[in-house]
């Protein structure tokens, strides 16, 4: 009874004495900055330090329909650790790091190696390596968060939580968390990461188009489109487009103060960028975009235009698309890779005359459908060949399906992914589709 007795004090002094360590390090709300947002950019004229800025603002300040000011901080230092330390100065409030839940990294930082550039997120504690990461196309993180907006105004905070949220819609760009992104760096240095851009707020929301004169539509072996559960006849035609040279200058000085324009610029995704050795290489256009979602099965939503032969204008809405994957194999070697992507879809709005209740007009959209969405996926799948860089993770999902293939795959794929030989079918299936024309009562009106 005693010994119990002196095991339940020592417990209590124990608590109380963890409790009063704690103490020592907690901090009243009010007290509390906390960052929503954090940037990291990198200048390669000093080449030895990097910029972090902070966003925050936005929360509530514990008093009913009142919310804090915005607050945007920056600070230059050569690690992370350091700007995040040092940029204590500068805040009325203790900076907290622990509530970011986005992180934008700068074109030209983006252009170094992203996991060494990373390592003080992975290590902080107080970092969430769940938030989504964004590259700044084109441009500064800091210089999207002080500009950037909604279209309609409102802080960046809002602006980057309603992208999050909405950019499924268009299947235009899809969440990245900074945890796997760093996976799939540490894979094989390749991955794709959804990609931002400041505009002008009066060019309108959604999707920047970004390099959409840059389009390869085209790939090697049997590339195929079907429709209605069926294969069409003959094979799309490939479609070479040149790719733009270089990329856009990142490193460009950013407005004085009181200078230059004062109208308000929006934040618009702008699709994938591509990561080869953990570095920044270029952008997939708006077309590669969705092309790699379908392979990725990550198509949510979206509209396809389809322009039928009688003059009618289709809008399909997409519902679903599952994407599989067929290696061939000579023994142990890789030759080939069959690709079946079937997708679904509703009819969202007709233009014209065309008639949904017949058989053959709805077989003849389907069929556009799938040769449009052929298109994306041909246009990406050459992509990836031509630059080399396996950012769908293929070599990956081949040794899943061929185990026993694994180790030869791995000694051989850098020599057989740019002259692999594809063959891709595309299913369009038109669900939910009814004649608008017929009053409910079955009466012409």
């Amino acid at each position: 009874m005693k010994r119990g007795a002196i095991v339940l004090v020592g417990i209590i002094l124990a608590v109380m004495a963890v409790k009063q360590d704690t103490m020592t390090f907690a901090r009243d709300i009010d007290d509390l900055e906390l960052m929503r947002v954090m940037g990291i950019d990198w200048d390669p004229r000093k080449p030895e330090s990097l910029t972090m800025t902070a966003a925050g603002g936005d929360q509530s300040n514990g008093k009913e329909g009142e919310n804090k000011e915005p607050v945007i901080l920056s600070q230059e230092a050569a690690t992370l650790a350091k700007a995040c330390t040092s940029i204590q100065s500068q805040g009325q409030n203790f900076i907290f790091f622990g509530h970011v839940t986005q992180c934008l990294v700068g074109e030209a930082a983006a252009q170094r190696d992203l996991v060494e550039l990373l390592d003080y997120y992975e290590r902080n504690l107080e970092l969430r390596l769940n938030a989504p990461l964004y590259i700044v196309k084109g441009g500064r993180a800091r210089e999207m968060l002080e500009e950037g907006s909604g279209p309609e105004g409102g802080t960046v905070v809002k602006r980057l939580e309603a992208i999050e949220m909405d950019a499924q819609f268009e299947s235009a760009s899809l969440k990245r968390s900074v945890k796997d992104t760093l996976a799939q760096l540490t894979e094989n240095g390749c991955t794709l990461v959804p990609a931002l851009t400041l505009s002008d707020s009066s060019e309108g929301g959604g999707t920047s188009d970004g390099d959409s004169a840059n389009e390869n539509t085209g790939g090697q072996g049997g590339l195929q489109s079907g429709a209605g559960g069926g294969q069409s006849g003959g094979q799309a035609e490939a479609q070479d487009g040149g790719q733009e040279g270089g990329q856009r200058d990142s490193q460009e000085d950013s407005q004085e103060e009181g200078g230059g324009e004062t109208g308000a610029k929006a934040i618009q995704t702008a699709g994938y960028a591509v990561f080869r050795d953990r570095r920044l290489t270029g952008f997939l256009t708006p077309e590669e975009t969705r092309g790699a979602n379908f392979l990725l099965d990550e198509i949510y939503d979206g509209i396809l235009e389809l322009d039928l032969p009688d003059g009618s204008r289709v809008a399909v809405q997409l519902l679903d698309s599952q994407c599989s994957w067929k290696p061939r194999f000579e023994g142990k070697h890789l030759t080939g890779l069959s690709v079946n992507l079937v997708a679904e879809g509703a009819i969202g709005e007709i233009m014209g005359s065309a008639d949904p209740m017949d058989r053959e007009a709805l077989g003849e959209m389907e069929e556009l459908a799938a040769e449009q969405i052929w298109r994306m996926v041909a246009s990406v799948l050459k992509r990836s060949q031509e630059e080399e860089t396996d950012f769908l993770h293929l070599e990956r999902k081949i040794g899943l399906r061929r185990p026993d293939c694994w180790h030869n795959l791995q000694r051989e794929w850098d020599q057989v992914f740019p002259e692999l030989d594809w063959e891709v079918q595309v299913i369009m299936r038109l669900r939910w589709t009814y004649d608008v024309n017929q009053s409910l009562g079955g009466v012409e009106p």
